[in-house]
């Protein structure tokens, strides 16, 4: 699914990665009708959202963090390999009212960890998101 969609005639959030648990996926997912992630449609909000940043566009820090705080997404991390946003590759932070950063990448919720892999993957080296 490629963009997710809260609220009727508002513009979408457009992760690059979420993670929905407990719901059931269209038989026809690959027609384009099934490709975006309506809340109204799932009867909830995704667990996980996921942004890669490639630059400083996008307001991942400030309107977009607001913006998924605001539609109860229960976690949101900002992975930039760049480090375009600051010193850290990445950020995790986790709803509670609004966000907070965590200190470690486990997201209990889930049952789901992040990491940032250092390695060789496909011929290149890099910081990877695992």
């Amino acid at each position: 699914m490629s963009d997710f969609f809260a609220m009727l005639k508002k513009p979408p959030l457009v992760p690059d990665i979420i993670l929905s648990l407990g719901i059931e996926v269209p038989k026809d997912w690959n027609q384009k009708k099934n490709r975006s992630y309506l809340t109204f449609n799932f009867g909830k909000s995704p667990e996980v959202a996921i942004e890669i940043v490639s630059n400083k566009k996008g307001n991942k820090l400030g309107s977009k963090l607001q913006n998924y705080a605001g539609n109860a997404v229960g976690y949101y991390a900002v992975f930039s390999p760049l480090k375009k946003l600051g010193k850290t590759v990445l950020q995790v932070y986790q709803l509670q009212g609004s966000y907070v950063e965590l200190n470690n990448f486990f997201l209990p919720q889930v049952g789901l960890g992040l990491t940032i892999w250092h390695g060789i993957f496909e011929g290149k080296k890099y910081d990877w998101l695992r």
